[in-house]
C-alpha cells in the first residue's frame, strides 16, 4: 500500500481580510481573528488549493532567504498551529 503525504488547505469558512497590511484570518468554528506575520501571510497565499509539506516548502524558499530544513521546520509549527485554531484541514 501507497501512503500519501498529507495534504493542507484553507479550511471552509476561513475568511481573509487585509488589515493595514497585515493579513488576518478568521476562524470559522469560533470567529476569532488572527493576524498573520510576513512568513504565515506567505504559508497562507500557498494554501489556497490542497498542497504538501515539500510544496509549500519548494514555494516558500524560493519566495524567502530561508534554509529547506529550517523552513520544514517553522512550517509542520505553523500548519500544527493553523489546524489547531480551525483556518486550516488536511484533505
Amino acid at each position: 500500500m501507497v501512503s500519501h503525504p498529507p495534504r493542507y488547505r484553507r479550511a471552509p469558512g476561513a475568511a481573509t481580510a487585509s488589515v493595514d497590511g497585515d493579513t488576518v484570518v478568521v476562524s470559522p468554528a469560533d470567529l476569532r481573528y488572527h493576524a498573520l506575520n510576513r512568513s504565515g501571510a506567505g504559508l497562507w497565499s500557498v494554501l489556497v488549493d490542497p498542497v504538501t509539506v515539500d510544496e509549500i516548502v519548494g514555494h516558500l524558499t524560493a519566495r524567502f532567504e530561508v534554509d529547506d530544513g529550517r523552513c520544514r521546520v517553522d512550517v509542520e509549527d505553523a500548519l500544527a498551529h493553523f489546524a489547531e485554531i480551525g483556518i486550516v484541514e488536511v484533505v
